[in-house]
């Protein structure tokens, strides 16, 4: 009876190392941001956030806070993803 309890609880523990493979590896966003050919895998989100983003273009300087990115994989080669700034300020270097 023990030895049918102990085989019981280790089949649990054997699963996570089986899930962990099923998934595809993490493609991140970050540090760059460009469109990566990778997506989530289906059924799973992904959440990316910048915490502080200063760019400059000649005269113009742009800052942005908290910048989320939101991903859900929608099937194995579609997700859907979402960018959500939180506070962005712009400067066109203009005066009056």
């Amino acid at each position: 009876m023990t030895n049918s309890i102990s085989r019981l609880l280790l089949i649990p523990v054997l699963a996570i190392p089986l899930a962990a493979e099923e998934l595809r590896p993490l493609s991140t966003d970050r540090p760059d941001t460009t469109e990566s050919a990778y997506t989530v895998d289906a059924g799973h989100f992904q959440f990316e956030m910048e915490a502080i983003a200063w760019t400059r273009d000649g005269d113009e300087d742009s800052v942005s806070l908290g910048e989320l990115n939101a991903k859900y994989g929608l099937n194995s080669s579609t997700d859907l993803q979402v960018v959500i700034p939180f506070y962005t300020h712009e400067d066109n270097g203009a005066e009056g």
